[in-house]
């Protein structure tokens, strides 16, 4: 008899943890994203920061589309950082991947362009 009510308290648990788990695939979190203006406007100056950058080392599409989703990953990652060493540190390190991602030569064109090279490298604060 105990034997047949465990196997009958298991099967019931067991029963409740698959409902649970379908309940949470049922309803998927939605991120709702309200970009602010200056979410907007920062979009808009990385698309032109690499557009520029494209005229000067001829891109593929794929390349200035993870140049492009490098930025993004930095603001976001920096715009979540607590501290001011640790916004630092996140944006070296993505600057870092950015710059891995295109051929010496094509560091060496965009080192030639102070301006852009600044812009898209250096950290300053907000």
């Amino acid at each position: 008899m105990k034997k047949i009510m465990a196997i009958m308290a298991l099967s019931l648990a067991f029963g409740f943890n698959v409902k649970a788990q379908e309940a949470s695939k049922a309803t998927p979190v939605q991120n709702i994203n309200v970009e602010s203006p200056k979410d907007k406007n920062l979009k808009e100056a990385f698309y032109k920061d690499i557009e520029e950058l494209d005229t000067q080392i001829k891109l593929n599409e794929g390349l200035k589309k993870d140049l492009t989703t490098i930025l993004f990953m930095r603001q976001e990652a920096i715009s979540n950082a607590k501290s001011d060493e640790e916004k630092k540190s996140l944006f070296e390190r993505y600057t870092t991947k950015f710059l891995g991602g295109l051929t010496p030569e094509q560091q060496e064109i965009l080192k030639r362009n102070k301006e852009l090279y600044v812009k898209l490298t250096v950290y300053t604060k907000e």
